[in-house]
């Protein structure tokens, strides 16, 4: 009877192990990385704390190259929301909430402080005015938008922010525009 009592529990214990025994397999495989990463993440802290959001958003960026995790992403939105990179802020928020399991304590807090910035976010709509060459470029901060980009509304920082229209044979328009929180304006390029 004591045999059979024993060898049950063994048998139990073994069982129990195995989910533990595979889970730490798979974490050995990903050690260096995760590692490196759980360091980064932790000097990206130390850094925030001390009030150095530039130190502490690269830590945070180089631990989200290594494992895309939602706590550096959730800690980079904060970082560069600090430094008023409200557009990747937002990006960050995003990505982090669609890391986070149901139930997680963070996620409610992470959607309202995501939502509350998509507010604060100036938009900016740029399109050709009626008549313009066809060939015609737009540039929005030295990147050309796309066809289907115009008259669509892109978020940016706040700030200024330089367009350019340009087309061949006609030269380049180009003009600064300051757009503060929550600003939504439209602009159309001749």
């Amino acid at each position: 009877m004591a045999s059979f009592k024993s060898a049950r529990s063994r048998a139990i214990g073994t069982l129990a192990l195995l989910p533990i025994l595979a889970w730490s397999g798979a974490a050995r495989a990903q050690t260096a990385n995760d590692q490196k990463a759980e360091a980064l993440f932790r000097e990206g802290r130390a850094a925030v704390d001390r009030g150095d959001y530039a130190t502490g958003c690269a830590r945070f960026t180089a631990s989200v190259a290594l494992t895309r995790r939602a706590g550096p992403l959730l800690n980079l939105a904060s970082c560069d929301e600090h430094q008023g990179h409200l557009v990747a802020a937002l990006a960050s928020w995003t990505a982090g909430i669609a890391l986070l399991p149901a139930g997680d304590e963070r996620l409610a807090v992470s959607r309202q402080r995501a939502e509350a910035l998509d507010r604060r976010i100036p938009r900016l709509t740029l399109q050709l005015a009626p008549g313009a060459a066809p060939d015609s470029k737009v540039l929005l901060d030295g990147a050309e938008l796309s066809r289907s980009a115009l008259g669509v509304a892109q978020p940016v920082d706040l700030g200024d922010h330089v367009v350019v229209g340009a087309a061949p044979g006609y030269g380049e328009a180009r003009s600064t525009i300051t757009l503060a929180e929550g600003e939504r304006r439209a602009i159309a390029i001749a």
